[in-house]
């Protein structure tokens, strides 16, 4: 028996009784308390807390990277409220987050980490190393009054620090020893004029402490040497008071040979939990992660950094027109589209909108319309309502059209009797007999034991007409861990994909209807198909394979595309190959790397972008006549803006002309 649910969520045949399992989003889950750990400093015990990554591996190394509160926090609230705590899981930074608690009555002692503080942390880092394996430098990142700490104790201890991004502090010293203080200005002579009584008289009563006398002695000391190797990424929101001395301090350390990035949200201090300026204070979180990606991976080896298969001698280039770049569906991603019978194409999408504006956790659209003109309408929402008692909220990035039925790969959010998101527990199969409508689950699934998980659906042209046999082809991702339990959307590796095809009207009858790509047999070396427990891959990446991939056949060209992420997720790092059969031997036609990401450049395009990307496919619609010209779709992590959306690229693919298409 099956449960149907119609576009409204409401209950609408219920032909027998299934306990599902549903799906969920891309989007991380929230981080769990952190773990509390006291040590003894100074006579005394102190607190800070600890983030472990999200698939931590014992003994493994990973970077320290410590984040310090503002006036009047500690380590717990600033921890919590920090949007970096998943924002590294999400991209792909291999980091034990460490946020210590500071003192809140000596204001100097947590602004300049001569006078305490820097010891304190030093101990903290000392106590963590005893229990994690840890990479011998930090990555260092704080807020306003912690901004202050982070950049001086980069200037102090070059040998301890990796990178620092402090943002929104409220003095600085610069490399020339000069102090800027908010609401201020400069002084050039801390020592000086901090020792004069009637100048300390004119500042205002918050920052009186800066004027003690053992602040004076270090408030304009000046950086070790060793401190211009250090990469620095300097942020400030521009409607903040501070903005102005952020700027100038970037433009000095600039000026005396420092490596300097810069980052200047449109956001005024302390509005964290102001809608109108949360996006903007993401900024902080998104950029200062990316920022240590990008410094931690250029300290990588790159030797296993090539593409997994040889250039392609077929297709020798694509090329993109930026200013065709289209944006719908805002805080909606996946959309692997299918092109059905109606003319129309479908695509699900996970955790936003859709074209409506009514958040789901699942829905499938229509996409209606050419490449350049399309138009999106939602058709159906899940169980929005919870109408049948059973969770049908979860994730696809597999939804194919075959006589005149849509199917969809589904995965689970929190699966039963689990408390916690596992995207990878097992794999579930959904049809539509009526364009998306009504929607209804087979009772039947693959499981992660079963060393599978997010499937997608190999398609061929409207309602798979264009299918080279009687078979739908399904190509699934080998886990990173077939014991992980919970979800981690992160690169697996090493990439394995495996490949499984059944007869279009057994499609819904059940794992034993699947045969499964064993190898090459015979003379002609033509594909073996076997049982599950004898499944070979049929894709390979040392560099790993992303949690989702498409695969589409141009039919202008012959050739059968699969896209996929490789090294981390969400950082543009795609890869796209052909191949003149399904399962290979694949050729690289594109492989973007860490200095050279997809949407690194963009000319002509004028929509707000991240280095996000986590997703393309081929629209399957979307082809010219000779498979040159073709329109790509593509999503990100945008935390509900720019990417973390429904996008289409118009590009081409440059052939070589002494090179002819090779038969099926």
């Amino acid at each position: 028996m099956n449960l149907r649910v119609s576009r409204s969520g409401t209950l609408v045949i219920v032909s027998a009784l299934i306990v599902v399992l549903c799906p969920s989003a891309p989007a991380q889950p929230e981080s769990s308390e952190p773990i509390r750990r006291v040590i003894e400093f100074g006579g005394v015990e102190r607190e800070y807390y600890v983030r472990l990554p999200a698939n931590f591996v014992e003994g493994k190394t990973y970077w320290p990277l410590v984040v310090v509160h503002g006036g009047g926090g500690n380590g717990r609230s600033y921890f919590l409220a920090s949007g970096i705590r998943s924002v590294a899981d999400e991209i792909g930074l291999e980091a034990i987050v460490i946020s210590p608690s500071f003192s809140n009555t000596d204001f100097p002692a947590s602004r300049f980490p001569v006078l305490g503080e820097g010891a304190f942390l030093k101990s903290v880092l000392e106590d963590l190393r005893g229990q994690y394996a840890l990479q011998p430098k930090i990555l260092l990142t704080g807020y306003s009054r912690g901004g202050q700490f982070t950049h001086r104790f980069a200037f102090a201890n070059p040998a301890l620090v990796k990178a620092v991004a402090p943002f929104s502090a409220g003095t600085w010293t610069t490399p020339a020893g000069r102090l800027l203080v908010d609401s201020f200005g400069e002084v050039k002579d801390p020592k000086s004029f901090l020792s004069s009584p009637e100048k300390a008289e004119l500042v205002p009563e918050r920052l009186r402490d800066l004027f003690a006398p053992r602040v004076a002695e270090i408030a304009g000391m000046k950086p070790n040497p060793g401190a211009k190797s250090i990469p620095f990424l300097v942020m400030c929101g521009s409607l903040d008071t501070r903005f102005e001395i952020a700027q100038e301090f970037a433009r000095s350390a600039a000026g005396t040979g420092f490596n300097i990035e810069t980052e200047w949200p449109r956001t005024p201090h302390g509005s964290r939990t102001k809608e109108e300026f949360m996006a903007e204070f993401e900024k902080y979180s998104d950029r200062a992660a990316a920022f240590f990606l990008e410094v931690t991976d250029g300290a990588k080896s790159h030797s296993q950094k090539n593409p997994p298969y040889p250039i392609s001698e077929y297709i020798t280039d694509m090329h993109f027109d930026w200013s065709s770049h289209k944006r719908g569906a805002i805080g909606s991603d996946n959309f692997q589209l299918t092109w059905a019978d109606d003319d129309h194409q479908y695509g699900a999408w996970g955790d936003g909108g859709g074209f409506s504006g009514e958040r789901v956790a699942i829905g499938v659209a229509r996409i209606s319309g050419r490449a350049n003109a399309w138009r999106g309408s939602d058709v159906w929402y899940g169980d929005k309502d919870n109408a049948l008692g059973v969770d049908f909220s979860g994730k696809s990035w597999g939804i194919i059209s075959s006589m005149r039925t849509l199917y969809m790969w589904l995965v689970p959010d929190i699966p039963l009797g689990q408390s916690k998101r596992d995207h990878y527990a097992y794999v579930e199969l959904a049809r539509s007999t009526d364009h998306g409508e009504i929607w209804e689950k087979a009772d039947w699934r693959f499981l992660r034991e079963d060393g599978l998980s997010i499937p997608t659906f190999l398609n061929f042209g409207r309602d798979n007409a264009n299918a080279r046999d009687r078979y739908i082809y399904s190509y699934f991702i080998d886990p990173l861990d077939h014991r992980q339990p919970e979800d981690s959307l992160v690169v697996h590796k090493p990439g394995k994909i495996y490949l499984a095809r059944v007869r279009k009207a057994e499609i819904w009858k059940g794992p034993e209807a699947y045969e499964w790509y064993a190898g090459l047999a015979g003379k002609g070396k033509r594909a073996k198909w076997a049982s599950l427990s004898e499944k070979q891959p049929v894709f390979e990446d040392p560099n790993g394979v992303g949690w989702c991939m498409s695969t589409t056949y141009i039919r202008g060209l012959d050739r059968y595309m699969l896209c996929t992420e490789h090294d981390k997720s969400s950082g543009g790092l795609m890869g796209i190959f052909e191949a003149t059969t399904p399962w290979g031997p694949w050729r690289t036609v594109k492989y973007w790397m860490e200095n050279d990401y997809f949407g690194k450049e963009r000319p002509g395009d004028n929509l707000p972008w991240k280095r996000n990307v986590f997703y393309i496919a081929f629209s399957p619609k979307w082809q010219s006549s000779d498979g040159k010209d073709f329109t790509l779709t593509f999503t990100g992590s945008g935390r509900g803006a720019n990417n973390d959306s429904f996008n289409t690229l118009n590009g081409s693919f440059e052939i070589a002309e002494t090179t002819s298409k090779k038969k099926r």
